[in-house]
Formats: C-alpha cells, structure tokens, sequence
C-alpha cells in the first residue's frame, strides 16, 4: 500500500496506478483479484 500511495514515481501521467499495478505485477508477481478502492490527495 505505501507503494500504491507515497511513491510520487509517474505521478505526471493519469496512467500512474495502472503502472505501478503492472510493476507490482511483473517483478514481483503480484496481481490484484479484487476490486481496490484509493483516494489519493496530492497538494502542489
């Protein structure tokens, strides 16, 4: 979870939780199989 939420890598692009989620994926071999709800707040 603090991956998902405080890592700021790709935070430029509307694609970051899907990238991350791929990351996740690949090289460790976690995949999400249910449905994940996060609300993320970032102030500039």
């Amino acid at each position: 979870m603090e991956y998902l939420m405080t890592n700021l890598s790709n935070d430029d692009t509307e694609e970051m939780l899907n990238k991350k989620i791929k990351i996740l994926e690949h090289q460790y071999g976690v995949k999400p199989t249910d449905d994940l709800a996060i609300i993320r707040l970032i102030k500039k």
